[in-house]
């Protein structure tokens, strides 16, 4: 018998921080998103078994160094991003759309960070956050 993924609200938070483009998302580029979303980064546990958690159901796949949404999550995003309410609420929307039904683990897929690959991505979000943030008071002046 297949094993059921149960989803938190962290989990949530992960899927909805994979950029939604052809190209997918950096793991900076998806801790950027998060702290977008939720005005926090997430902890390398949360990101990892979040991460985790959407290739198991079948919603993420990593080609490379990318995550990207499959056929089966873009659905979800839609419905999430075209329901009602501000940013701050779409983690909840996905977390009830989620809980609504059971979804079946398709793989045993764990997702693992090379020593200090998340803390270098951690990095390479501040830095292209604060770069961003200077660039932007300098035109301002």
């Amino acid at each position: 018998m297949k094993e059921i993924v149960k989803f938190t609200r962290d989990d949530c938070w992960i899927f909805l921080s994979i950029p939604n483009t052809k190209e997918g998302g950096l793991l900076y580029e998806i801790v950027g998103m998060s702290d977008a979303l939720d005005h926090a980064i997430p902890s390398e546990s949360e990101m990892r078994i979040g991460l985790s958690k959407g290739i198991q159901a079948g919603f993420v796949e990593k080609k490379g160094n990318r995550f990207h949404y499959t056929s089966k999550f873009k659905q979800l995003h839609f419905e999430v991003f075209n329901s009602k309410g501000g940013l701050f609420t779409k983690i909840e929307t996905l977390f009830k759309l989620l809980n609504k039904s059971p979804y079946l683990k398709v793989n045993d897929f764990e997702v693992k960070f090379e020593s200090k690959e998340y803390e270098k991505a951690c990095w390479e979000y501040s830095e292209f956050f604060w770069n961003r943030a200077a660039a932007n008071s300098k035109g301002k002046k």
